[in-house]
């Protein structure tokens, strides 16, 4: 059982804690990031898009547990090279599109160094990577080879999250998510400015 996995569990054994059912408020989320690494280099460019939902408890005071599962969909990309090979000349296109989904479990402090209306903290979170991807090679007096592939990969990523409570049921947002990436696993970081509504 890999780590990604076992935080899975860990975040379900955490919402099957016992409970009163006032005790959980659900919130859904959107919001705009932009990303790093070799996932700027696989994405398009612009921002992407997050959404996702969150249920939250009270835990020592005004302190909150926070479960929450996100979607992440990054911009198309599309690259074209050109060459020669044994006096054949041909152009490749590649076409890329990127999304995460990620389950995890945050710790939010209330109110730190004072600060009325904001809450911070971190936590951790599995993301599943998947990489919808595209090859065309055209042969000029040939034809044209169509590659499709859709690798994916499931990582153990860290948080930083913050919150500033604009109305009662309306709050501002901020994520940064630090995962591994790829086949490598090169450290790629994500940011994410958003809007939460709590039911």
């Amino acid at each position: 059982m890999n780590r990604a996995t076992c935080l899975m569990a860990v975040v379900y054994l955490f919402a099957c804690i016992p409970a009163r059912a006032g005790d959980w408020r659900w919130s859904a989320l959107a919001s705009l990031g932009a990303s790093s690494g070799d996932l700027k280099d696989t994405a398009g460019g612009g921002p992407g898009l997050g959404l996702g939902v969150t249920a939250e408890r009270p835990v020592r005071g005004e302190d909150r547990l926070r479960v929450r599962l996100d979607g992440l969909f990054l911009p198309a990309a599309h690259r074209t090279g050109t060459g020669t090979t044994a006096g054949v000349d041909w152009t490749r296109r590649l076409d890329t599109r990127v999304q995460g989904w990620s389950l995890g479990a945050e710790y939010l402090f209330d109110q730190p160094f004072g600060l009325r209306r904001l809450s911070a903290g971190g936590g951790l979170a599995a993301v599943r990577w998947t990489v919808d991807a595209t090859s065309t090679l055209d042969l000029p007096g040939a034809g044209t080879v169509v590659e499709a592939s859709r690798p994916s990969w499931t990582k153990l990523g860290a948080a930083l999250v913050a919150d500033c409570r604009l109305t009662g049921h309306l709050r501002a947002t901020a994520r940064l998510l630090s995962c591994p990436y790829g086949w490598e696993g090169e450290r790629v970081n994500v940011a994410h400015l958003g809007l939460a509504w709590t039911f």
